[in-house]
C-alpha cells in the first residue's frame, strides 16, 4: 500500500483489496463484529466497520487522528511471533512486529500484536482475520 502510495498510484484501492482480502468481512456472525484495534488510535480506539478500517490505514479523514498508518514510508516489517493457539475453527497468534521507517533504515518501531483468524466460509481454504489488536508496548518513563 505504501510503495502504491509513494509511487502515485491508486493506493485507496490497494489498500481496499488488502482488507477485503485478509479481514472477515462479510463472514461474521449476526450480532457479532469484526474487531480492530489500530495501534495509534486514541481517540477512536476501536473499528469495526469497512470505513473504520480504511480511515486508519489510509487517513481518509473519517477519524481525524488517522494519518494513514500503511501510507508512512515503511521499508519492511518483521514478525516475531510469541506463540499460537489454535481451538475449533479459530487461531489466535500473538507476538511482536518491527515497523523500519524509510527515512531510518537503522530504526525499527515495535508494536505488540494479537490476530485471531477464522476459516472462510466464502472463500475455502482461506483464513480471514477477524480480531486484529495492534499496541505500542508500555513504557515506564
Amino acid at each position: 500500500i505504501g510503495k502504491v502510495f509513494s509511487e502515485g498510484g491508486d493506493y485507496e484501492a490497494k489498500a481496499l483489496e488488502h482488507v477485503e482480502r485478509h479481514y472477515a468481512f462479510g463472514e461474521i456472525p449476526e450480532g457479532s463484529k469484526l474487531l480492530f484495534k489500530p495501534t495509534l488510535a486514541h481517540e477512536n480506539n476501536f473499528r469495526s466497520d469497512l470505513d473504520g478500517f480504511m480511515s486508519y490505514f489510509v487517513g481518509n479523514g473519517i477519524y481525524s487522528e488517522d494519518a494513514g498508518f500503511a501510507i508512512k514510508p515503511w521499508s519492511k516489517v518483521r514478525f516475531d511471533m510469541h506463540g499460537t493457539f489454535i481451538t475449533g475453527p479459530t487461531a489466535t497468534v500473538s507476538g511482536i512486529y518491527y515497523f523500519t521507517p524509510t527515512a531510518t533504515p537503522d530504526v525499527e518501531v515495535k508494536v505488540e500484536y494479537t490476530f485471531q483468524f477464522i476459516r472462510s466460509k466464502l472463500q475455502p481454504g482461506q483464513l480471514k482475520i477477524c480480531l486484529h489488536h495492534s499496541s505500542v508496548p508500555f513504557s515506564p518513563k
